[in-house]
This record gives structure tokens, C-alpha cells and sequence, in this order.
């Protein structure tokens, strides 16, 4: 390890420590791509998906994964061309 994976592990430890305290669950993964494989374990087979624009969900491969899913239903709020689409995706997502 480095200083700095080092240091980022120290602080997801404290931040889960004090999450924990409030009732809330955490887990911490020292790369990208061990988040990505946990998550994906975690959605179960016909699940819908979507979210907004989180750029760690790109950055460690998340996002594409999910896209390409057979297993997942993926809703992609960015390809709504009208008001309308936008609201009915919002409507999707929301069941």
C-alpha cells in the first residue's frame, strides 16, 4: 500500500465508524473495480436501475456494466427528447 491508499483507508474507517453511530451502513472498497463487482452482486436479476449524474459511477466502469446488462433494466434519463419522457421516466423510477 501507499501513503495515500493508506490515508483514504484510515478515512473510510472513521467515516464508517460515525455512519455506523447514526444507523447507517457502509462498506469501503480500496478500488473501483471491487465497488463495481460488490454492486452489481448486489442488484438482483430484473432489476431497474438509474441515477443522476455521479461521475464515480462512470469513472469505475459502473455505469457501462449496467448499461449492458441482460439482467438489468436500465433507465437513461438523458435520452428523454420532451418534457414528457422526462416525467414518465421520473414516474418509472420512483415504483
Amino acid at each position: 500500500m501507499s501513503f495515500k491508499t493508506d490515508t483514504w483507508a484510515l478515512q473510510a474507517e472513521t467515516l464508517i465508524r460515525k455512519l455506523k453511530e447514526r444507523g447507517m451502513d457502509a462498506v469501503y472498497y480500496a478500488t473501483g473495480a471491487e465497488a463495481r463487482e460488490a454492486i452489481l452482486a448486489e442488484l438482483p436479476d430484473g432489476a431497474v436501475v438509474t441515477w443522476g449524474g455521479c461521475m464515480t459511477i462512470e469513472e469505475i466502469g459502473l455505469a457501462e456494466a449496467i448499461r449492458t446488462s441482460e439482467k438489468l433494466n436500465f433507465l437513461d434519463r438523458s435520452k428523454a427528447t420532451t418534457p414528457q419522457e422526462r416525467r414518465e421516466l421520473y414516474a418509472r423510477q420512483t415504483l
